[in-house]
């Protein structure tokens, strides 16, 4: 579509009848993941001229924050993070999220969660809104 004057654009939520031409689009460029209906918030398609020229998916996003005390042993500090860990990967398997987050700085912790639980580093650059402000 070639636009040479901004057009009406108009907002509504995602229908069933839009998935084939939200798969049209993203064949264009698939350049992420798109797995429809899991830890889905809301999804929402922009129309100009009732034909689908955008598709917007909010997902909930669980994160796995850790904090231990520095001063117990590593053998304690493994077995606290072992389990922490997997009372998180359960809850959100029980509440059908599919995927579970968490940030490091530290590489050998995110090695570790790599090794040991199947975490996968990810090609993207992380950003975040900060909506409190």
């Amino acid at each position: 579509m070639n636009e040479t004057i901004t057009r009406n654009i108009n907002f509504r939520l995602a229908k069933q009848s839009d998935v084939d031409r939200i798969f049209e689009m993203y064949q264009q460029n698939p350049d992420y993941d798109l797995e429809l209906g899991r830890n889905t918030v809301e999804d929402s398609v922009a129309l100009i001229d009732d034909k689908v020229y955008g598709y917007g998916l909010l997902k909930g996003f669980a994160e796995a924050v850790l904090v231990l005390d520095h001063s117990i042993s590593k053998v304690t500090k493994a077995r606290i993070l072992d389990g922490l860990m997997k009372r998180a990967i359960d809850i959100c398997r029980n509440m059908n999220i599919a995927e579970l987050h968490t940030f490091s700085r530290d590489q050998k912790f995110a090695k570790l969660l790599i090794d040991n639980y199947d975490f996968q580093q990810i090609e993207c650059t992380p950003l975040k809104l900060d909506l409190r402000k």
